[in-house]
């Protein structure tokens, strides 16, 4: 007979409780809805550490499928995105990563994420480009597009998720993949829908390092060169630690800090043929640096309703300002918050938002931000972590001033000051408010002048172009990864 579905979680509750299988799975399908619904666990490592400890008895009696399955419980709990992308501060923050130790200690955990692949020699690269990603194009697309322009090279896309079903990778099918290839040595056989573009092509680039790029890293018979590029999502996530990085030919990262938190938190990364750190190519050429009235007293976000755009820290800072002079606006472009009432924090912002009036213009997506940048004088990055922050850098080349914090849960990785100068940083909403003020009026135009002048001489798109090319063709010469 069905349990009522308002019982059913307290039935889940009362099995928790049992000290058996029974009562780890129940332990984690409470866990696992408490982060659904935005309740932090109260001891999540241990529950990591028993389920490990189940995935490490199943992997000594022979019964694979169970140690998988023990251990995706795991990670499902250890890299919930309401852990690493909600409110709370990503446990991956902390330099010490003691929120991955039960893997570290756990056999399976260090089949999984940590024991090294066979190693080979690194390929070299060549003129036809395989890309390959998932419904994310908008940074590939710039690449691809700016080469093109090179006669060298010829390029051929593939959208991953669009693959038959039963081919395309999955997250379930990449851990099954990867305990294999650690206990057996056996890779997965490549998809028959792309096996004629895999033998085509001299270098495969894989853009996003998720469970998409493990999965590449898992197949058998790749002679191409492989190229993965990380951005910032993919380093609170499991899958760069589970990569076979032998396979690597170059790990390329778009900020230093993502870098150093990557390295740090995957050991498989040195296996990687060469590392490097290469900007994303942007035409900033089409910013507009003439400002339209009322601009040196308007502040823009661009990106605010993701929980890890943090624009509650912004609206403190338009607070803070208006407290002494009522001129200063605020706009947010990007997609909106979602209308959920059952979710505090939208409410809270939303509530926020109605209580500022039109000091707060929501502008929505927009397909024109170059003219919308006229409007603004600022630039604010409220983030919790960032990887290039374009958005930032299109400011700057639009002649904002910028005013960035130091991204919290980068910080002890290097932070902001990797990628802006430290007069551009603030630690804290007082902060940014003090550097708004400081540059206001008669300090506005030099501010934004300086911030342009440091963009254009630090952002060389030939400089970036040689970049990708070197590192599509493998020639580095004496350089150091």
């Amino acid at each position: 007979m069905a349990i009522p579905q308002r019982i059913a979680p307290l039935a889940a509750r009362a099995a928790s409780l049992l000290p058996t299988a029974t009562g780890d799975r129940a332990r984690f399908v409470a866990s696992r809805r408490d982060l659904e619904n935005s309740r932090p666990l109260r001891e999540p490592r241990q529950l990591v550490e028993r389920l490990l400890r189940r995935a490490d008895a199943a992997h000594a009696q022979g019964d694979s499928a169970a140690a998988v399955d023990w251990a995706d419980k795991a990670l499902q709990i250890l890299f919930h995105p309401q852990r690493h992308y909600g409110d709370a501060i990503s446990p991956l923050s902390r330099r010490g990563l003691e929120d991955l130790q039960p893997l570290r200690r756990s056999t399976v955990g260090r089949l999984l994420m940590t024991s090294p692949d066979p190693q080979r020699e690194v390929r070299p690269g060549g003129s036809r480009v395989l890309v390959l990603a998932g419904r994310s194009w908008t940074f590939i697309d710039r690449v691809i597009k700016d080469l093109e322009g090179e006669e060298t090279f010829e390029f051929r896309t593939r959208d991953l998720s669009e693959l038959p079903v039963g081919e395309r990778p999955s997250r379930r099918g990449v851990l099954e993949a990867r305990y294999e290839a650690s206990t057996t040595g056996a890779r997965i056989a490549a998809p028959p829908s792309l096996v004629e573009d895999l033998a085509w092509a001299d270098v495969i680039w894989m853009e996003w390092a998720t469970y998409t790029a493990t999965w590449l890293t898992l197949l058998d018979g790749i002679d191409a060169r492989i190229v993965v590029r990380l951005h910032s999502y993919e380093s609170f996530t499991p899958y760069p630690q589970m990569m076979d990085m032998a396979q690597v030919d170059e790990l390329v990262f778009v900020a230093p800090q993502v870098r150093e938190l990557v390295c740090a938190s995957a050991p498989r990364a040195e296996q990687a043929g060469r590392i490097s750190v290469v900007p994303n190519i942007n035409n900033f050429s089409e910013m507009v640096s003439d400002k339209l009235p009322g601009a040196g007293r308007t502040l823009i976000q661009v990106g605010w309703a993701n929980p890890v755009k943090d624009v509650e820290f912004t609206l403190d800072v338009l607070e803070d300002l208006r407290r002494e002079d009522p001129s200063w606006t605020l706009l947010l472009a990007g997609s909106p918050i979602g209308e959920d009432d059952a979710d505090p924090r939208s409410r809270r912002i939303r509530e926020r938002l109605a209580a500022a009036g039109e000091a707060v213009e929501v502008l929505g997506f927009r397909e024109d931000m170059p003219q919308v940048l006229r409007r603004a004088g600022y630039i604010v990055s409220a983030s919790r972590h960032e990887a290039a922050h374009e958005a930032i850098a299109e400011g700057a080349a639009a002649g904002c001033v910028p005013v960035v914090r130091n991204w919290p849960e980068f910080a002890e990785w290097g932070g902001a000051a990797s990628m802006f100068p430290m007069d551009w940083i603030v630690t804290d909403a007082r902060g940014a408010a003090d550097r708004i003020r400081s540059t206001a009026d008669e300090g506005f135009d030099p501010a934004r002048e300086d911030a342009r002048r440091w963009l254009f001489g630090e952002r060389d798109p030939e400089g970036t172009r040689r970049a990708y090319v070197r590192t599509l063709i493998g020639d580095h010469g004496t350089e150091k990864g």
